[in-house]
């Protein structure tokens, strides 16, 4: 049973990184866990999703806009998205975070 449970959350990983199924990518850690003790799971299964994310490389490998990603790093790193994303902490009611000082 446990052999079965720990293939079956092999199985879900494969489904919700092929963009099918992505709602239960979420159960292959505990199905593992339920298989192998749980910091085995988590040593497994994050080499797998590693790997699963090489094969992807590999088949878009070359087929993605460039001027696509330089906006998405031009964002990132403006003021613009940082003041954004802070209006909008502040209006969802979430405390402000005061990344320039460190505490003791």
């Amino acid at each position: 049973m446990a052999t079965f449970l720990a293939l079956l959350g092999v199985f879900l990983i494969g489904l919700s990184k092929a963009g099918f199924a992505t709602g239960l990518g979420m159960l292959s850690t505990p199905l593992m866990a339920e298989a192998v003790p749980a910091r085995t799971a988590i040593g497994v299964i994050l080499p797998l999703l590693c790997l699963a994310d090489i094969f992807t490389l590999a088949v878009y490998w070359r087929r993605w806009d460039l001027r696509l990603v330089a906006c998405l790093s031009w964002a990132r790193s403006s003021h613009r998205f940082r003041d954004r994303v802070r209006h909008l902490d502040q209006r969802a009611g979430a405390p402000p975070l005061d990344r320039g000082s460190a505490s003791s």
